[in-house]
């Protein structure tokens, strides 16, 4: 046991360093699309939770692993995710390292279809165009522009 984790990486306040890059509210997102998803539910005074940590599901992959969706929004779970990460139906890891090799490519493939797989199996409705959800009302439409692009940027972490 270190700093009171079996392992360091599952601390709180190492997975805010590493894992979200984006800060909005005093809340860190992993993605410009999940502040989109966020402030559309909230100006819409629609009931939901982000990365609620009571609703979580485990899957196996090579030891056991926790996987939280990004919302839960009127009891229904949602999780964001870019079209990056999909390749003939199957999730993968987009993210290629200089010292990977093939097979370090495949378990991390294999990773991401465990939690692909994980997230089919209990009903997680996965989005890939966060624009497609909901109404297209006006600040969503105009999250294209370059001075929307810019002003999401504000909230990357580091900024």
């Amino acid at each position: 046991e270190i700093f009171g984790y079996e392992n360091p990486m599952q601390s709180p306040e190492f997975n805010a360093s590493i894992k979200k890059k984006y800060l909005f509210e005093g809340i860190y997102f992993d993605s410009n699309w999940e502040i989109i998803l966020y402030k559309f539910l909230k100006d819409h005074n629609i009931d939901f939770k982000y990365h609620d940590k009571n609703t979580n599901f485990t899957f196996f992959y090579d030891i056991e692993r926790t996987y939280i969706p990004d919302f839960i929004v009127n009891g229904n779970i949602i999780e964001i995710k870019g079209p990056h990460l999909f390749k003939d139906g199957k999730m993968i890891c987009p993210w290629k390292h200089k010292n990977d090799t093939p097979d370090k490519i495949e378990w991390r493939n294999g990773l991401y279809e465990a939690k692909h797989q994980c997230m089919l199996n209990n009903g997680v409705r996965i989005i890939t165009d966060v624009l497609s959800y909901g109404p297209r009302e006006e600040w969503l439409d105009k999250v294209q522009t370059t001075k929307a692009k810019r002003k999401i940027k504000e909230f990357r972490k580091g900024n």
